[in-house]
């Protein structure tokens, strides 16, 4: 039973609960989209860090391999050891190039496609090394069989770097996709999830109202039967504590009322019957004297004693009367309405109040007319 108390939560703790299922869940789709807007921007950054520079790489690589290609034509006619120069620096700048977007590139394609330019590169330097070690020996070779093997190299090169530079757009076109995607799918989640925390906390705050209305609903309705005289303790109401406690409460006020309900229906049951006995013998003491059982009275006295009948009569009358209260509050006494005229009533007041008004010397005044 101790544990069961324990486990029933507060009003406040209701409500802590459900505003922090609704800060985590909120605190959810922040971080989901926080998530996404990293991989956005680690993807945007990719795409300028990387892959616009491998573009650029790829310009630079067309225009050393164009600049190599005219110093080494030239040298080979001329002769000359600045031509060679120039073919060295076209070279190497060549080759550092293609070091450059190989460290930098993030696709596997791509990078094999580099290694397949630098493999060609390197038979065309080795062709180009071949023809020159046979001039410099003075063995005669065929040159055009060599202009021809350079050309196919050349153009095999241009061929790979095209497909360098398709793929490379390739890898672009994917990256865009997939922050397409990714977009695509934060906006689903978040609706998702932003639907969801919609209906839990509508679910949530159906119940916690409900939780703290229906007891409150039969509290009030406890209310209106203590008003009306139920004092039945019979609340009961096990949660949320703190109603569960005024409920607790709502049935000892009830029990207490109960009680001194009781206690003065029985002080009026025994007030009525101590008060009626001694009434009932003033009065029928009274009668007698009327009667002339004590000898005989005068016209004042007769009329003092009927006063005195009478008004023994109105207080046994008043104790009958508190009887009644309390049957009515028992719920047994019976109405039985009929239509009376008001004049006997206002002539029985005023022949009460005429010894009052004597013994101050007052002269009471009869006028009365015909009443409704």
């Amino acid at each position: 039973m101790y544990r069961q108390r324990q486990m029933k939560l507060s009003i406040f703790s209701r409500l802590v609960i459900g505003y922090l299922v609704l800060l985590i869940l909120s605190a959810g789709v922040s971080a989901y989209e926080i998530l996404q807007l990293s991989l956005v921007s680690d993807v945007t950054n990719s795409v300028l860090a990387v892959d616009t520079t491998i573009e650029e790489i790829h310009g630079k690589l067309g225009d050393a391999l164009l600049s190599e290609s005219r110093y080494e034509r030239k040298f080979l006619i001329m002769k000359d050891a600045a031509l060679y120069n120039g073919f060295q620096k076209s070279k190497e700048d060549f080759e550092q190039y293609l070091r450059d977007a190989m460290e930098l590139s993030d696709s596997q394609a791509v990078k094999a496609s580099l290694g397949r330019i630098g493999q060609l590169h390197d038979q065309y330097l080795a062709l180009f090394a071949e023809e020159l070690a046979h001039l410099k020996t003075g063995k005669k070779i065929d040159r055009d069989l060599y202009k021809e093997k350079k050309g196919k190299l050349g153009d095999s090169i241009i061929e790979e770097m095209k497909m360098l530079r398709f793929l490379n757009q390739q890898n672009i076109f994917g990256k865009i996709k997939s922050l397409g995607m990714a977009g695509e799918r934060a906006r689903t989640v978040a609706m998702s999830i932003t639907a969801a925390s919609l209906l839990l906390g509508f679910v949530l705050a159906v119940l916690i109202t409900r939780s703290i209305t229906v007891p409150l609903f039969e509290m009030k309705k406890k209310t209106k039967e203590i008003a009306g005289g139920v004092f039945k303790a019979d609340l009961e109401l096990r949660s949320p504590p703190e109603i569960a406690e005024l409920a607790a409460d709502f049935n000892l006020m009830a029990t207490k009322l109960r009680e001194v309900d009781k206690v003065k229906s029985d002080f009026f049951s025994l007030m009525s019957h101590e008060l009626r006995t001694p009434l009932t013998s003033i009065k029928e003491g009274t009668n007698m004297i009327l009667e002339g059982v004590g000898g005989d009275i005068t016209a004042k006295q007769e009329k003092l004693l009927k006063i005195i009948s009478e008004e023994s009569n109105r207080l046994i009358t008043l104790v009958n009367s508190t009887l009644d209260l309390s049957k009515m509050e028992a719920g047994m006494l019976k109405y039985n309405f009929t239509e009376a005229s008001l004049v006997p009533l206002i002539l029985k007041a005023v022949t009460e109040v005429l010894p009052l008004a004597e013994s101050k010397k007052i002269t009471v005044h009869k006028f009365v007319d015909e009443l409704p």
